[in-house]
């Protein structure tokens, strides 16, 4: 309350995935799904004040399922390019989903959007890469993920894959658009 009281502002960029805002992430294929298997499970975990572990029992029954991972292909401003992806992260931040540090070089108010693209890797080792992924070491490991900064993005999956926008579940996507606003949201911070 304090900080609001205050009132210090900071004008931060804006993503907008097919004509919806989001202010820090959308992402599509195996985190989205983790997301979605993790939100159907919260209410049960809630109930016993460990909604974090939702996310774990996500990725464990993950680690079972057979996958399909799609061929996406991936037009920036700069470049054009298709592989096979585990998942793909655009975010504004440099953090998402309960702290993992995916975009190490995102800054929220510099103009772009950043793209974190993991290659896929069999379900039992994909904690591995996630804990990587949790503290930014994932920027080492370039067999397995790559880093792209863009305005404009258009993604084309071979199949429609499960995606989500600022956590929230948005399901089934084949293809997006995704642009930047510059500075476009003006949010109340901290003075520090």
């Amino acid at each position: 309350l304090s900080v609001i009281k205050d009132g210090h502002t900071r004008q931060i960029d804006l993503g907008i995935a097919n004509g919806v805002c989001f202010a820090n992430t959308i992402s599509i294929g195996l985190d989205a799904l983790i997301n979605q298997k993790a939100t159907d499970r919260k209410p049960f975990f809630q109930g016993l004040g460990l909604s974090f572990i939702a996310y774990v029992a996500a990725i464990v029954l993950m680690m079972f399922e057979k996958r399909n991972d799609p061929e996406v292909s991936f037009k920036t401003d700069s470049e054009s390019f298709k592989r096979k992806i585990g998942f793909a992260t655009i975010t504004n931040c440099h953090r998402y989903g309960r702290g993992f540090l995916i975009n190490p070089l995102a800054k929220v108010d510099d103009g772009w959007l950043d793209l974190c693209i993991f290659s896929p890797v069999p379900s039992l080792i994909f904690p591995y890469y996630a804990l990587k992924a949790k503290e930014g070491a994932h920027i080492f490991l370039t067999e397995q993920f790559s880093f792209h900064r863009f305005q404009e993005l258009e993604v084309r999956s071979s199949f429609p894959v499960m995606s989500q926008i600022d956590g929230e579940v948005h399901g089934l996507l084949d293809q997006c658009h995704i642009s930047v606003l510059s500075r476009a949201l003006k949010v109340i911070v901290p003075q520090s």
